[in-house]
């Protein structure tokens, strides 16, 4: 085999490889379209948990708003409302303590939220493609989340 012939074989190899490898890449990403849907979750989990940690540092100086609209006046900056849709995000109270967070989410979770901090219940912020609904007691510190995506 002549030195030209297994610099085309090298490079028609490496060529094969780097394609197969970013073939991979892709595949494993998932379209854009589901990319877009992931981030969107991901920035409605991060506003729950922003809402959640003002709700519990108003609870160490008083009860509780009654609403998120109540909240936002004391917390102007608080994003209350889906990124998508405009929607407010749905709140209950239950008792001077707890309260629910509910948002309607396009993809399941999956793992993408599997990083609970420490004493918090395993992947509290896993949650279902539609609505769906996250109990707090405001007495307690809210779980934490880091994105593995």
């Amino acid at each position: 085999m002549t030195q030209a012939a297994r610099d085309r074989l090298f490079l028609l190899v490496s060529g094969a490889v780097v394609a197969a490898a970013v073939a991979t890449g892709l595949f494993r990403l998932g379209p854009p379209k589901q990319q877009r849907e992931i981030a969107q979750d991901q920035a409605r989990i991060s506003n729950l948990l922003q809402i959640a940690q003002t709700i519990q540092g108003r609870h160490l100086r008083g009860p509780i708003p009654a609403s998120l609209s109540a909240l936002r006046e004391s917390a102007p900056y608080l994003q209350v409302a889906d990124p998508l849709t405009s929607e407010p995000y749905e709140y209950r109270v239950i008792d001077e303590s707890h309260y629910t967070l509910c948002a309607v989410f396009q993809r399941p979770s999956g793992e993408a939220f599997d990083r609970p901090q420490t004493g918090a219940p395993p992947a509290f912020w896993n949650h279902p493609a539609g609505r769906y609904c996250f109990p707090f007691d405001a007495s307690v510190a809210v779980p934490f989340t880091r994105f593995n995506r």
